[in-house]
């Protein structure tokens, strides 16, 4: 049941992410990508991940690659859900229009306190995921 759970909350946070980050018209000329509120944890599975349930297994070493519930989202959520919003418009018709640019509303850190620093890592993090997998658009 546990680990049924903690697939579900990270399923749960990818399809957010997913649904989320779907194309939108915008006039009758441009298309964009619209994602928020990634709230990475790049200690997601140390000691310093970020806990909001105090049961959770953010700080260990096991850590589900995902995600669980009380947790923030570790890297590779975030990468999941980027590349899954690069390629949400694969399967639509070939008149879809190509997004024109993408528009990240930030909320990149985790939710606690934070250094400059870190906050600047984190955006950077995020930022060089969209440069990665949204290589041609702005």
């Amino acid at each position: 049941l546990k680990s049924i759970r903690t697939m579900a909350s990270a399923l749960t946070l990818l399809l957010c992410a997913s649904v989320a980050c779907s194309s939108v018209s915008v006039g009758a000329s441009k298309t964009f990508v619209w994602l928020s509120d990634s709230h990475l944890d790049r200690y997601y599975g140390t000691p310093r991940a970020e806990m909001h349930k105090t049961t959770a297994p953010c700080n260990r070493s096991d850590a589900p690659l995902f995600s669980a519930y009380g947790c923030g989202s570790p890297p590779a959520l975030v990468e999941a859900a980027v590349k899954a919003s690069s390629s949400a418009t694969d399967d639509l018709p070939d008149d879809w229009p190509t997004p024109s640019f993408v528009l990240f509303t930030g909320d990149s850190a985790r939710h606690n306190e934070l250094s400059k620093e870190d906050v600047l890592a984190d955006i950077k993090i995020v930022n060089d995921l969209f440069a990665q997998y949204y290589p041609d658009i702005p």
